[in-house]
């Protein structure tokens, strides 16, 4: 099936051609975060923690770092995801302030990460020409995710 007018940004991304994120947090699921102290307590400050607090609950134990420390992850994803609601969208939960590596992810079609989301979450694969392929209700369902994106990025 051919990719809508709206979808445009998606069926002609260029290699790393930034997309709007989809939400689907495969990112959070692939990567562990490594904080350095500093990082870590700005994160630790927005969250009325001190970085010793911070430390405790959110990094995990196993890394051996003095100058850094690793988010930890729990049930295979960063601790801070979030599913939101009934829709599927799986959101960060300090995305307000959430670590400089995070803010420079730069979503993809040519990102494996990006791919298997729209897999998992759409049922929708790119082609080996860059093509979105999948069920006709599946495509409808994402044109009209990308619409409602559209609208947030306005607002």
């Amino acid at each position: 099936m051919q990719a809508t007018d709206k979808m445009e940004v998606l069926k002609g991304a260029e290699s790393r051609s930034a997309i709007p994120c989809l939400r689907c947090g495969e990112c959070c699921r692939r990567y562990q975060v490594r904080l350095d102290l500093a990082e870590a307590e700005r994160i630790a400050g927005e969250l009325g923690l001190t970085r010793e607090d911070f430390r405790e609950k959110y990094a995990d134990r196993r890394w051996p770092g003095e100058r850094s420390l690793l988010v930890r992850q729990e049930h295979g994803c960063c601790t801070f995801l979030e599913r939101s609601g009934d829709n599927g969208d799986e959101l960060c939960g300090i995305h307000f302030f959430k670590p400089l590596s995070c803010r420079e992810w730069t979503p993809a079609l040519d990102r494996c990460e990006c791919q298997a989301g729209l897999a998992r979450r759409w049922g929708i694969v790119v082609d080996s020409s860059g093509e979105l392929k999948g069920p006709d209700e599946r495509m409808r369902d994402l044109n009209l995710f990308m619409d409602a994106l559209a609208g947030d990025r306005r607002t």
